[in-house]
């Protein structure tokens, strides 16, 4: 998620109305906005404010916070998620899913898509067999949109 759907998330958050969040909830926003900090990570971008829960930060204040907890993160962490949530449906143990199994995943979970746009996110990932897709491969290409 890009940082400028944060004042969307600061929205859902802001129990005042000022545009602003609690210093404590910004774990909360980062996650809202598709990043999973650690404790250590959190408590590090918020040292500023350390022992004041009722600072309020705005979205200028966390842009900064966000761009840097997404750099120190990396993308190695949502590889690793989104390698092993689809590889519980490796029935092979041979690193694909099978095609029918990740368009069902596609179409009925989440954010779901439809059956047309199923088909074109995985058409070209296809091992020899045709009917399983690699999930190394299918993921770095979500990764790279």
């Amino acid at each position: 998620m890009p940082a400028e759907e944060l004042p969307e998330i600061f929205a859902f958050f802001d129990t005042i109305g000022d545009g602003k969040v609690y210093v404590d909830q910004l774990g909360n926003v980062l996650r809202a906005a598709g990043l999973t900090p650690t404790e250590a990570i959190l408590e590090t971008m918020s040292k500023p404010w350390a022992g004041n829960k009722e600072v309020r930060l705005t979205v200028e204040d966390v842009k900064p916070i966000y761009s840097n907890v997404k750099k120190e993160m990396g993308n190695d962490v949502l590889f690793e998620t989104m390698h092993a949530c689809l590889s519980h449906y490796d029935r092979e143990g041979n690193g694909t899913i099978s095609h029918a199994d990740l368009r069902h995943l596609l179409v009925s979970s989440g954010e779901k898509m439809s059956e047309r746009e199923a088909d074109l996110v995985t058409s070209s990932f296809f091992v020899p067999d045709g009917n399983n897709v690699d999930i190394t491969e299918f993921v770095k290409h979500i990764q790279a949109l």
